[in-house]
């Protein structure tokens, strides 16, 4: 996923239904720390080979590197091909039959997106380039292999304007042909596997898109001229110096300095303000702000965002909060060569009538000039999925089951043994595991230990070993992980899945009905703080749907007498 950000909805209460353990254990390490890469594991007499393709690392935001794993020895090596591929992060890569690795989708350095399909001979090296374009070209979308054929799925097409698609291809390879097949219920970035547990079927997990409050890339200025947008406020504050549009090759952007080559010109003080328009968010809303900022001749002078949340319309009088983000500096001579990215900033306080403001400070006395230009100024909310999404190949049908993830996921991975999906990973709870079991169509949430905590990395299955590959630990460039580790499934064994012998109950947080695993019995629920609530119960099925919002204690008995309980968050 591009560096998503990911609100956790986790409920801390979750029961863990089987408490399944996996304890990882380290690995050689990749000879590249990378993230935002993708992994493809071979198959027949080459099952050990796992391939690591693109991505990002420390060094290089769009590598076109290739890594090879032999999970039997436990060796890296890298991978050379004829001619090197796309540099691109947040791509897809597959194997088709066995032997040609594919690798499509992903941004590439020039921030396009991907619409080559790249094909390389894994015997040879060779790399060829198909001639048929994708139709769809997306990043962070979900892929497999199956049926002879590529599937790709999701994906976001255009962050700056907040597009993602739920658009589902199957790509068939010699000649290279894309078929569209039915749309995914939600668009999102999202990841998921073939299993074949209860009739062949795609399981697409959780997800994650934007929709945006406001974004604004100044390409409508009018270049020299102050900055002038529709209810966007550029004033000074000290002096007169206010922000101004230029443009350098076909980007335009707002750029502010005190300098000035005519003396009488120069003030000692100049204090410039530019106020976004105003925007409104719910109280449950996650809310972020995003920007580019580049500098040049930076001998002091300072550029601060604010959250600006009852305007006045006096930038002295209005209530302002200072925010924290990557803003650029440190370019003494010249300008620097790129936009540096702000990451995510969390707006946080009463969202309910806002603006963003960017302050300028700076003068000649003291002597503080610096020149900052701002560009691609964007706030937007996330918007997160703990569903489960069920595609059958029968009839071309996508349903949402009513199992849901214990937390919204993002940023995650996810391997299969063609059974149950493993789940390692997310943007916020970074050691999150779980497993589904598409013969019961049920999720359970693991405890780990010795897990690295990851997200935007991969992860593969090979006898029966869960293999943890790369990624990054927080939203700067420098976390990212040369770390591998794996774990032996053979210790979530089937009879303690079949056992379930403990509570477990979806959904949770409920807003109606509650499921409970057929092996509990003599269910009861109580507050709190003791007392007793008479619910309506068939079956395994409970009605909440009465139930007053808060947390409940679920109170129940297995086959061999034992009392067990869990937590019901109601909502």
């Amino acid at each position: 996923m591009n560096k998503k950000i990911t609100i956790l909805v986790f409920i801390a209460s979750f029961t863990n239904a089987f408490s399944q353990h996996l304890n990882f254990i380290d690995k050689a390490d990749k000879p590249i720390a990378r993230s935002g890469s993708s992994s493809a594991r071979q198959t027949g007499s080459g099952g050990g080979d796992i391939y690591i393709s693109n991505g990002f690392s420390a060094t290089q935001l769009y590598t076109s590197d290739i890594e090879k794993y032999n999970a039997n020895n436990n060796t890296w090596s890298l991978f050379s091909t004829s001619t090197p591929s796309i540099g691109k992060q947040y791509g897809n890569s597959e194997i088709a039959s066995g032997t040609t690795l594919c690798l499509f989708n992903g941004v590439t350095a020039s921030g396009v997106i991907n619409n080559k399909l790249e094909k390389i001979d894994l015997a040879t090296g060779v790399l060829t380039t198909s001639a048929t374009l994708n139709p769809n070209p997306v990043y962070s979308a979900g892929s497999e292999y199956f049926s002879s054929s590529l599937l790709t799925f999701g994906g976001c097409a255009d962050t700056f304007n907040a597009v993602y698609s739920n658009k589902f291809y199957r790509i068939s390879i010699n000649p290279d042909t894309w078929t569209a097949l039915a749309d995914m219920p939600v668009a999102l970035e999202t990841k998921g596997e073939v299993l074949v547990g209860n009739g062949e079927a795609l399981y697409v997990f959780g997800g994650y898109s934007e929709t945006n409050k406001q974004a604004q890339n100044f390409e409508s200025l009018t270049v020299n001229a102050n900055v002038a947008l529709t209810d966007w406020i550029n004033v000074a504050e000290t002096g007169t110096k206010v922000y101004k549009a230029k443009q350098f090759t076909a980007n335009k952007y707002a750029e502010i300095s005190a300098f000035d080559a005519v003396v009488a010109n120069q003030e000692a003080s100049n204090k410039a303000w530019l106020v976004s328009s105003p925007m409104t968010a719910t109280a449950t809303e996650q809310v972020y702000l995003k920007f580019n900022t580049k500098d040049g001749f930076d001998n002091g002078a300072t550029l601060q965002p604010y959250l600006i949340t009852n305007w006045t319309g006096d930038i002295t009088t209005s209530t302002k909060v200072l925010l924290y983000g990557n803003i650029a500096n440190g370019t003494t001579t010249g300008y620097a060569a790129d936009f540096t990215n702000s990451g995510d900033i969390l707006l946080y306080g009463d969202l309910s009538n806002f603006r963003i403001a960017f302050k300028y400070t700076g003068g000649y006395a003291p002597l503080k000039t610096t020149t900052f230009q701002i560009d691609n100024v964007r706030v937007y909310k996330t918007n997160l999925s703990n569903n489960i999404y069920k595609y059958r190949f029968d009839n071309n049908t996508w349903t949402t089951l009513n199992t849901v993830l214990p937390q919204s996921l993002s940023a995650y991975a996810v391997a299969s043994d063609y059974s149950k999906a493993y789940i390692t990973g997310d943007y916020q709870n970074q050691t999150f595991t779980g497993v589904f079991d598409s013969q019961t169509e049920t999720f359970t949430a693991l405890t780990q230990s010795n897990m690295l905590g990851r997200r935007h990395h991969n992860s593969e299955i090979w006898n029966n070993n869960l293999y943890i590959m790369g990624g990054n630990t927080d939203s700067f460039i420098g976390s990212v992980t040369e770390s591998t580790q794996s774990v032996d499934l053979a210790t979530l064994s089937a009879e303690a899945f079949a056992a379930n012998s403990e509570l477990s109950i979806f959904p949770n947080p409920a807003t109606d009905m509650v499921n409970i695993n057929e092996s509990i019995e003599n269910v009861s629920l109580y507050t709190m703080d003791g007392k007793q609530i008479t619910i309506p119960k068939t079956n395994s099925t409970i009605d909440v749907s009465e139930l007053t919002n808060g947390i409940y204690l679920l109170v129940g008995q297995n086959k061999n007498g034992q009392t067990v309980k869990t937590k019901l968050i109601k909502r």
